[in-house]
């Protein structure tokens, strides 16, 4: 199937139980390990680092959260089936990436720890890309390849994900795929009403 802009690799696929997305949200609850989420920017300085700085304001900024083995165990498998439906749709676009003959049958062969996402009124997402440096911590190189956001929820206003100007409702149970590249910035409008529940992770 040939892919005619950059938009065609933008993929949604539903896999993930209802109640799975319910009982996550009540977990997640009930923990209430929640924090403000930070952004990792190199830091100007001869030694090449990466500080956290805040980007927006922090009332406007969403709250994260990461879960415990066994719930990163849970969610696994529903990020693995859809890698698999997205290399199946988009493995064999090019000659020279055919994934089916050449015996490389992965477009990744990492994904990372899951995070979970809490809008409340009046949150978003500034827009940005994900070069995301902090995945990798010397033992663990690679770059990232897959972005992956899944929605647990839909009983919010506003908190439209927005991905090159283009607003993709992402329906409970469904996850998101495109590339982790600066060809696609994203975000999330503010929330007008209710909560926003999503989860992201990244492939490499």
């Amino acid at each position: 199937m040939k892919q005619e802009s950059l938009n065609d690799y933008i993929f949604t696929h539903h896999c993930i139980p209802t109640e799975v997305c319910s009982n996550l949200i009540s977990i997640f609850d009930s923990m209430n390990k929640w924090e403000k989420h930070s952004w990792t920017t190199p830091a100007l300085t001869e030694e090449p680092k990466y500080i956290m700085t805040q980007n927006v304001d922090d009332e406007e900024e969403l709250e994260v959260s990461w879960p415990i083995m066994n719930i990163q165990e849970m969610m696994i498998p529903y990020l693995r089936e859809a890698v698999d439906e997205y290399r199946l749709k988009y493995g064999t676009v090019h000659s020279n990436l055919d994934w089916e003959t050449s015996g490389r049958d992965e477009l990744i062969t990492h994904i990372t720890r899951v995070r979970i996402n809490k809008y409340s009124k009046g949150q978003l997402m500034k827009a940005h890309f994900d070069h995301i440096h902090s995945i990798f911590d010397g033992e663990r190189k690679g770059v990232p390849v897959l972005s992956f956001v899944g929605a647990l929820n839909e009983e919010y206003e506003g908190g439209m994900f927005v991905i090159r100007d283009k607003e993709i409702k992402i329906k409970t149970g469904e996850i998101l795929i495109f590339p982790s590249s600066f060809l696609y910035p994203h975000q999330v409008t503010k929330i007008t009403m209710g909560t926003r529940y999503s989860f992201v992770a990244w492939g490499f």
